[in-house]
């Protein structure tokens, strides 16, 4: 099984404070869970998503044996994220986000994009 690249890791586990994403707990990461399972069909489908930052979530050894389930992402949540960073690849790949001004934009419309999943109850 392929697991994400140091980079990757290392990002969740900073944005995590190397703390499980359980609520209340802090023991440390043990491992970087996919949300949406790293199937074959799944890479085809979310080539951008699957192996992203957004896609993984930081648990301890117990609460990955436990509770994996509850951060999973639908297919219709992965579509959502794959077309945001489709957009933001063919905007970097043209040369459209040159500013920190525009990245910024693209990064409060993924924030926005985050509070209207929640708001929807799509995700907790």
């Amino acid at each position: 099984m392929t697991t994400f690249s140091n980079e990757v890791r290392e990002a969740i586990v900073e944005a995590q404070n190397a703390c499980c994403r359980s609520h209340r707990c802090v023991n440390p990461i043990h491992s970087i869970h996919h949300r949406l399972q790293r199937t074959k069909t799944n890479v085809k489908l979310f080539p951008l998503f699957i192996d992203s930052p957004m896609n993984g979530v930081g648990l301890c050894y117990y609460h990955h044996s436990q509770e994996s389930h509850l951060y999973r992402v639908t297919e219709a949540e992965a579509k959502i994220y794959e077309a945001f960073l489709e957009d933001l690849a063919s905007s970097i790949m043209w040369g459209k986000l040159q500013t920190v001004k525009e990245i910024k934009k693209a990064q409060k419309q993924l924030d926005n994009l985050f509070n209207q999943m929640i708001d929807n109850q799509v995700i907790s």
